[in-house]
């Protein structure tokens, strides 16, 4: 369904595009949320962090209370995986910790393969503060 519109140019994926579908067939979800990247071979750290950031601000606008994720250009960029975990959970963290109300009744879960599992903890195994 994703592919068809896309297809049919209802779906370019531009950056901030915001497509929200209802009960997504196969997809054992209440809504699903796509959010634009633009250009793979454009996506840095900086667009990542600002995606997270709008996506939990998104969230927020439509009174939900948790949310699951997968992390932005993962397996389709040349970035490392640890810092795009952690530019994804940073800026997530960034909007929810402006109103300690907010990030006290948010949920967030990151989902991936379990292939992808020890990369995704080297982004909180680091010794670098966060």
């Amino acid at each position: 369904m994703i592919s068809r519109e896309i297809k049919q140019g209802r779906i370019s994926g531009e950056i901030r595009e915001k497509i929200v579908i209802p009960f997504p067939q196969r997809i054992g979800a209440e809504m699903l949320l796509l959010f634009g990247l633009g250009n793979s071979y454009d996506i840095n750290y900086d667009k990542i962090y600002n995606a997270a950031y709008l996506i939990a601000e998104a969230v927020d606008r439509m009174s939900l209370r948790s949310f699951a994720f997968d992390i932005c250009g993962d397996d389709r960029s040349s970035l490392a995986t640890s810092n795009t975990v952690e530019a994804m959970v940073t800026g997530i963290f960034d909007f929810l910790s402006a109103d300690i109300e907010k990030i006290a009744n948010m949920t967030a879960c990151i989902v991936t393969f379990p292939s992808h599992l020890q990369e995704y903890l080297g982004a909180f195994n680091s010794s670098r503060p966060m």
